[in-house]
């Protein structure tokens, strides 16, 4: 159990550090989900559909945005 909240703590911080450097980018969400989702929707990321992965990674950049204030 250890193990598995380090390595989502450092997904989490991963994610986060890429929805901060797009948006200081100036990049519409769309272009940072897109890019995100050609990055990281492989391997056995792929047993989850593309809509939801989708769904899933546009609510994290919502909360990221949210808390960004």
């Amino acid at each position: 159990v250890k193990g598995y909240f380090t390595l989502a703590l450092e997904w989490a911080n991963r994610f986060r550090s890429e929805f901060s450097d797009g948006i200081k980018k100036g990049e519409p969400d769309q272009k940072i989900l897109e890019r995100m989702a050609a990055k990281y929707y492989q391997g056995k990321i792929k047993l989850q559909p593309l809509s939801v992965f989708m769904g899933n990674l546009t609510a994290m950049l919502s909360a990221f945005k949210r808390e960004m204030g």
